[in-house]
């Protein structure tokens, strides 16, 4: 079953990227990684929701940065 951005954790320090490879997904992890195009664009999504995006992008995780607001 394909489960897109479904994580057991989120503090392990890589980014998944998912890549459509003729008719199925393969899932790939990494540290940082630059996107580029001949179109100069691909599109997206972005947490969710759907986006054109100029190349070349370059993506990289920062350690730390997710915060985590919690009620009292």
């Amino acid at each position: 079953m394909l489960s897109i951005g479904e994580r057991e954790r989120l503090d392990e320090g890589r980014l998944h990227l998912y890549v459509l490879t003729g008719w199925s997904w393969e899932e790939r992890s990494c540290e940082t990684v630059t996107v580029d195009s001949a179109a100069h664009r691909v599109q997206a999504a972005v947490d969710g929701e759907p986006a054109e995006l100029e190349t070349p992008l370059e993506l990289r995780i920062e350690p730390r940065a997710l915060r985590i607001l919690v009620r009292r």
